[in-house]
């Protein structure tokens, strides 16, 4: 029997804390199913959506999507041929590993982000501070101080 080639597929994580999953494209249509952590399947469906909707046919959404068996003769090969090259080439961890250094890129922007804005902050501070600050810091009150020193910190 001949077995239709993998297609191009790619194993994809949401976040770090969500499930895998394998998606590829073939016509007009997207093709996905889902993954434990460990990389074994999840279940036997084998979900099928619209790429684009059809302006004279199903429309995106409920009418385009197609729940299908995974073990049926058609997908088992295909299915089987896809499992055997994400494990071998350990395609869930590298996904895992990208969405970890995504998620860690986006919690070092709203470091960054947080940064500037108690940089701004020390600036108004320190705007509204007697000049020259190292004089009249002891003249302050305990609550710009500890202002003060709080921005200074965080720094």
């Amino acid at each position: 029997m001949k077995t239709a080639p993998i297609p191009d597929f790619s194993v994809q994580v949401n976040t770090p804390c969500s499930d895998p999953y394998v998606e590829w494209r073939d016509g007009d249509r997207k093709y996905h199913f889902w993954m434990n952590r460990d990389g074994s399947r999840n279940s036997d469906f084998l979900h099928s959506n619209l790429i684009e909707p059809r302006v004279d046919g199903p429309r995106r959404g409920r009418d385009g999507h197609r729940g299908l068996d995974a073990t049926a003769k058609k997908w088992a090969p295909l299915i089987a041929a896809i499992m055997d090259k994400v494990a071998s080439e350990d395609l869930v961890a590298k996904a895992y590993q990208r969405a970890e250094s995504k998620d860690a890129a986006a919690a070092a922007a709203r470091d960054a982000e947080i940064r500037a804005k108690r940089l701004a902050r020390l600036a108004r501070a320190a705007a509204a501070l007697p000049a020259p600050i190292a004089e009249h810091l002891g003249n302050l009150p305990d609550d710009a101080k500890a202002e003060f020193v709080r921005a200074l910190e965080a720094a």
